[in-house]
């Protein structure tokens, strides 16, 4: 039975054969290819871990960057001082005035900066103020919003001695100079990566418009801060939303709400002398009548004024008549000598004379001394031309010259 059940069986040896080589291949190809993720995991590996590495050490290097540049970070305010002023409270103060007014805009930024720049731990404040001194004084006390061009500089004084950065950069009289320091500056402080936050204090006009729409980022604008000053109306639109805080307590626009009331001239009042007792016995006085007229209005004028001494033979001996008051003659009020800033002597020029011969007689460096008193006045060490020809009409020239 066995003998006949094993050549009845088929023959299966090359089939195992072909099985056995093809798990054979299976398995070859699986160890390949499990050595090829292994490859692929051992470089991802290697990559994360050096990838992690490198972002550890780019975060070092980017909190030390941080840490430098808020050690040494600032916000800039740029105050057009030809358009803006402070308050007249403030003007009057003279020194004081400054610092408060400095004490001012550095609450302001404080207050901005606790919300806006938490991540500075100390705020630098560097103000920029631009304007015309001179030009801004003699506005100011054609206002009467100053009495006098010391109170003014004075107020500088307190702004410069406060404990921020303050600059007074005076930009002469050249028209549209200002503008264009704002500019500079502004353009210089948006791309420094120090400057964490611009304060714009300028009216809101084309050329501020056009220096906010010439960049377009919007990061840039989030650094930028309009300060609106009292009597600001903005005529233009900005491309970009500006944030802006209002200072219309200690800053506003020259001429706007400022110049001193015009009050009524007061009434001097003149102590009238009723009566002036003589050196007899009778002393005798009207109670209401010396109510009203012995204790006259106690004025600037009565206390300057000089007391009344009548003269001797106005006196009356052994008499108590009264002796009224006479008004003194008008004063002769004489032409006023005109004078430059300066507190100098300005003698007017003769417009008769043409302003060609004026200055051709100044170019000849004549001596005055020789032609106008004479040979004998002039001493030999002058150095100024003594031989030319002097005509009649140059004489009074080279006079008008000479005074």
């Amino acid at each position: 039975m066995q003998s006949l059940f094993h050549d009845s069986s088929p023959d299966f040896g090359p089939v195992k054969y072909e099985v056995n080589k093809d798990l054979i291949r299976q398995l070859e190809s699986s160890q390949q290819q499990l050595q090829q993720l292994r490859l692929e995991y051992d470089g991802e590996a290697k990559l994360w871990t050096e990838t992690k590495d490198s972002e550890e050490s780019l975060q070092q290097e980017m909190n030390s960057m941080r840490t430098l540049l808020d050690r040494n970070s600032y916000v800039t305010v740029l105050i057009d001082g030809d358009s803006l002023t402070f308050s007249k409270e403030l003007l009057s103060k003279g020194e004081q005035g400054g610092l408060d007014a400095a004490q001012s805009i550095a609450g302001v930024v404080k207050s901005f900066a606790m919300d806006g720049l938490p991540h500075l731990t100390t705020v630098n404040i560097h103000v920029k103020l631009f304007m015309n001194v001179r030009g801004l004084i003699d506005t100011l006390l054609r206002q009467k919003v100053i009495q006098t061009s010391v109170t003014y500089e004075n107020f500088l004084r307190g702004l410069l001695n406060s404990s921020m950065i303050f600059d007074v950069i005076d930009t002469s009289c050249m028209k549209g100079m200002t503008t264009r320091k704002i500019k500079e500056s502004y353009r210089h402080d948006y791309i420094n990566v120090h400057c964490h936050q611009i304060f714009l204090a300028a009216l809101a006009n084309a050329d501020l418009a056009a220096l906010l729409n010439e960049t377009p980022d919007v990061p840039v604008h989030e650094r930028v801060t309009l300060l609106e000053a009292r009597g600001l109306q903005s005529t233009d639109k900005f491309d970009h939303e500006i944030q802006s805080i209002k200072v219309d307590a200690f800053l506003t626009k020259v001429g706007s709400e400022m110049t001193a009331m015009k009050t009524p001239a007061a009434k001097i009042a003149t102590p009238v002398l009723a009566r002036i007792e003589s050196n007899s016995s009778s002393k005798t006085i009207n109670s209401g009548q010396a109510s009203s007229t012995s204790t006259p209005v106690l004025t600037w004028a009565a206390m300057t004024a000089q007391p009344f001494v009548p003269k001797p033979g106005d006196v009356r001996s052994g008499t108590s008549t009264p002796i009224s008051a006479t008004t003194p003659p008008p004063k002769t009020i004489l032409p006023a000598i005109p004078r430059n800033k300066l507190g100098q002597r300005v003698d007017g020029v003769d417009e008769s004379i043409p302003y060609q011969e004026l200055q051709r007689i100044k170019k000849m460096k004549l001596c005055n001394i020789y032609y106008l008193q004479g040979k004998t006045s002039c001493s030999g060490e002058c150095g100024h031309s003594h031989t030319y020809p002097l005509k009649t009409a140059e004489r009074n020239i080279l006079k008008e010259v000479g005074e």
